[in-house]
């Protein structure tokens, strides 16, 4: 039994497995499994994790699913089989430093949390881009506990990547199988359910921006899966049911739905599609959240996020200008349900 199991799902990163896997087995703590769970890859990404797992017979665990099933299958199926205390998460085209999971490990069990989290950075062919991402680094924050600081729960990022979770604290929780951006309803609950989260600066995940990557890819076109993130936003608000009496719990679940919807909005500023469908698409989202959560142009949380960055701003600014109120829905909450459920 290893003290912490690190799950990888693998499709398709034949360029980028080597670097990935062998982050983990240099690792400092030596006290570690990795679980690589091919999604029937049709690159010669198998064929180098055979490779690795023959190489590292007693770290490497190697699975293959029996079709394609997706990320959150993957990581379910490591979950099932992980035999480590703690649990952690690698995306198999990143990379993290040698002694990120040492330095998690130290900080998870001094401060009795149930959660530790590193910093990020995004790399591109080996230069920092962090800039272009989303803020998530805690300056100056070693300690957070959720419940009294809800408001990480949108200063975090929100995917499992950076983080390492006491797997008592996971339980029998799973990863949806159906949604593009299935590691988000996963980690919020569990970031507000834990009792301490410890903030371990020196530790790095190294977020690779990958162009071939089915994350940017899928932003230069427009399909139902787009929305995921509105199934997501549900998703979390039914794992927390029972603590949606706490209304600035509900406030805070407000900004993030708002401040993923956006995201989206972002998407489809970039999207290959004519400007009529833009314009369409995003009056849309705009009367989404007019109608969800009132005037987004009088909304603090709106306003908050939109602030907060300057690039943020800008786009903001480019996608007003294609709201267009010839393109109003009746009723845009319908209207959205009818595409989430096609």
């Amino acid at each position: 039994m290893a003290r912490i199991s690190i799950i990888v799902p693998v499709y398709n990163c034949e360029k980028f497995i080597n670097r990935g896997i062998e982050s983990l087995t240099n690792q400092t703590l030596k006290d570690l499994e990795v679980i690589l769970i091919d999604d029937q890859s049709t690159d010669n990404s198998y064929e180098k994790e055979i490779f690795l797992q023959e190489r590292y017979p007693k770290q490497i665990k190697l699975i293959r699913n029996q079709e394609n099933k997706g990320a959150g299958y993957s990581r379910n199926k490591g979950l099932s089989i992980a035999s480590g205390e703690y649990i952690g998460f690698l995306d198999a085209d990143d990379y993290v430093d040698n002694r990120m999971y040492e330095r998690l490990l130290d900080g998870i069990e001094s401060e009795k949390a149930d959660i530790a989290r590193s910093n990020r950075k995004i790399v591109f062919h080996h230069f920092d881009v962090s800039f272009l991402g989303r803020k998530g680094n805690m300056k100056d924050r070693k300690i957070i506990i959720p419940k009294q600081e809800l408001s990480y729960l949108h200063e975090e990022y929100p995917n499992v990547t950076n983080k390492l979770f006491k797997r008592e604290l996971i339980g029998d929780y799973q990863f949806s199988e159906t949604l593009k951006w299935e590691d988000y309803p996963f980690t919020i609950p569990l970031l507000y359910k834990s009792n301490k989260v410890v903030s371990v600066e020196d530790a790095i995940y190294y977020y690779s921006m990958n162009l071939s990557g089915t994350t940017l890819n899928d932003t230069k076109k427009i399909s139902p899966r787009l929305l995921d993130i509105i199934k997501g936003n549900e998703l979390i608000r039914e794992e927390l049911k029972e603590y949606m009496t706490d209304q600035d719990l509900v406030n805070e679940l407000n900004f993030l739905d708002i401040q993923n919807i956006l995201q989206r909005i972002r998407d489809i500023l970039y999207s290959k599609i004519s400007l009529k469908e833009k314009k369409e698409l995003i009056t849309l989202f705009f009367q989404y959240i007019d109608e969800k959560y009132g005037s987004h142009q009088e909304n603090d949380y709106y306003q908050q996020y939109v602030d907060s960055r300057k690039l943020l701003k800008f786009r903001m600014m480019l996608a007003e200008r294609l709201y267009d109120e010839k393109y109003q829905r009746e009723n845009p909450l319908e209207e959205i349900n009818k595409i989430l459920t096609k």
